[in-house]
């Protein structure tokens, strides 16, 4: 049986026909109730830029992507990294940020990739450290498929 995420994608991805926005939504908010981890991700991403003709939702957007903190979505935790970095509904956290980025670059996310050897060249956060400054950017530079682990969770959108 397929997973309300994967079907509201189906619907999506349809080509031949107009995108049903509202049922598309509806399939994601089932798939936040079913605990669903791709759908609670794709559903903040939704809040945070009207996809689909969601309302825009920052608060909501992250009070998903919080409760993802602990997932193998390498998406959610660099939405994380970046409210964090920001401020944006959360406190601002420097350290908080740096945490988020190294567990998504883990899974293999190239931008946080490039964060964490940001965090590496400035030094301010961690030691400043060339080699591992150099080590994460080649990584950032690198196939998301070559570097994730296996038990990374793809989200499609």
């Amino acid at each position: 049986m397929k997973s309300s995420y994967d079907i509201a994608l189906e619907i999506a991805n349809r080509e031949d026909e107009e995108k049903d926005g509202e049922r598309i939504l509806e399939l994601l908010d089932k798939g936040v109730e079913d605990a669903d981890g791709r759908a609670a991700c794709a559903r903040a991403i939704c809040y945070v830029d009207g996809k689909f003709g969601s309302n825009i939702n920052e608060a909501k957007a992250t009070e998903l992507f919080l409760k993802l903190s602990d997932s193998k979505i390498p998406e959610a935790l660099f939405a994380l990294a970046v409210s964090f970095d920001k401020g944006d509904g959360v406190a601002q956290d420097q350290s908080v940020a740096f945490e988020y980025n190294l567990k998504a670059a883990t899974l293999g996310h190239s931008e946080s990739c490039f964060q964490v050897s940001e965090f590496f060249r400035e030094g301010s956060i961690v030691l400043e450290s060339k080699s591992l400054q150099s080590f994460w950017l080649k990584r950032s530079q690198e196939k998301e498929s070559v570097i994730s682990p296996a038990d990374r969770v793809w989200l499609r959108v």
